[in-house]
């Protein structure tokens, strides 16, 4: 395991052109209430459970059983969140989590 460093400033830039601090190991539900718009949060809130959908139906032991998989496969994450989002703020959450979890971008 490698050591983290968390102390000082943080930024991120997600959603906006121009990026903001924070100063917690993780931005705050404040930090983001501060930053986004209510119509930006909803995005988020209106998707979650769409995620939720897609992720409990995926056959883990063969995911081509899931159902669309074929459709799904065709996709880049980048495509799927253009067609599932509305707000670069979503999009942008979208193109973070897939660099974090697979170093790669979303429209790979």
């Amino acid at each position: 395991m490698y050591e983290q460093y968390t102390d000082g400033k943080k930024w991120l830039q997600m959603g906006h052109e121009k990026p903001w601090t924070y100063s917690s190991s993780l931005p705050t539900a404040t930090d983001f209430y501060n930053q986004y718009s209510a119509f930006e949060m909803a995005d988020i809130m209106r998707a979650y459970p769409i995620i939720t959908k897609l992720v409990e139906s995926v056959d883990l032991q063969n995911p081509m059983n899931t159902p669309n998989a074929k459709q799904l496969d065709a996709l880049t994450v980048e495509e799927w969140a253009h067609q599932n989002g509305q707000t670069r703020f979503f999009q942008d959450l979208c193109e973070g989590s897939t660099m974090v979890a697979y170093g790669v971008r979303a429209m790979r």
